[in-house]
């Protein structure tokens, strides 16, 4: 089931001259996640999953919610805050998923996507340096041999599927190999050249 922008607005739980930036900013996404997992999860016989995606550090210059404060700051300054503000509301989320019944018997996956390199000086990082994304997985039901990886979007898929518990024939699927496998990803065997 897609709950989008549509979905929210239909149910009457989101008004349209609320929208911002691309839809509804994740503070209130945050809310409809919560909410949606507290429906679900009631019927405790049933597995479940949600796939949320954030919006608000988007490039050119993310989307400082409201909700986050500090609004006089110029557009083009205020990638920093759209970062903490976006640290906070995850930390907000994971505090909460804590206290649910629900959280030791679930994985919880938080993944970045990309970076460009126009967002590590407006995110402030030190000349030089580069700004990146990091993969967490909290609850899984395996523990990595090597944490230093080359690895791409392919091998999230059969790495979100073994960190739940899933038996994978070959520990790939697709073009992608589980990260807690002892074998090359495609990176690791065909490095990626920057042209």
């Amino acid at each position: 089931e897609v709950r989008d922008l549509k979905y929210y607005e239909q149910a009457k739980r989101f008004a349209p001259e609320n929208e911002a930036f691309w839809g509804f900013d994740d503070f209130k996404l945050y809310q409809f996640i919560k909410d949606d997992i507290s429906e679900i999860s009631k019927d405790t016989a049933k597995p479940f999953a949600i796939y949320a995606i954030t919006i608000d550090t988007h490039v050119p210059y993310g989307h400082l919610s409201t909700q986050c404060g500090l609004q006089s700051v110029k557009r083009e300054e205020q990638y920093p805050l759209v970062l903490r503000c976006a640290s906070l509301q995850i930390d907000d989320f994971l505090n909460w998923a804590k206290n649910q019944s629900w959280y030791k018997n679930t994985t919880i996956v938080i993944m970045g996507d990309h970076v460009t390199g126009i967002l590590s000086p407006r995110a402030k990082i030190s000349s030089g340096e580069q700004l990146y994304w990091i993969d967490l997985f909290i609850n899984s039901e395996k523990a990595p041999t090597n944490t230093l990886r080359n690895f791409s979007s392919f091998d999230m898929f059969p790495t979100i599927l073994e960190a739940m518990g899933v038996q994978i024939d070959g520990q790939a699927l697709g073009l992608g190999v589980s990260l807690f496998a002892d074998k090359p990803t495609l990176l690791e065997t065909y490095p990626q050249r920057i042209l």
